[in-house]
């Protein structure tokens, strides 16, 4: 399992949460959705065998949603430098 999340960028609508719910928890493998509508961001809780990353955020594309991954904070592949004690 993974966790991914996403950053909406479009437009934000009433009942955004439920509707990138919806889209995503459509999706073979999306195991929870939390949506976080004053951040605009949605954490996607997901089998990492069945969806990718990109999977995710095509769907979200593809429903009508801007949407990109969050950067963490860390290198452009996720790994740490250990400079920050992480």
């Amino acid at each position: 399992m993974k966790t991914e999340t996403l950053v909406l960028t479009g437009k934000t609508v009433p009942g955004l949460a439920g509707l990138v719910q919806a889209v995503l928890q459509k999706l073979d493998g999306v195991q929870d959705v939390l949506v976080i509508e004053a951040k605009n961001e949605c954490s996607v809780l997901f089998d990492d065998k069945l969806l990718s990353s990109q999977t995710l955020q095509a769907a979200l594309t593809d429903a009508g949603y801007a949407n990109k991954k969050k950067a963490s904070g860390h290198g452009q592949n996720g790994s740490c430098c250990g400079s920050c004690g992480g």
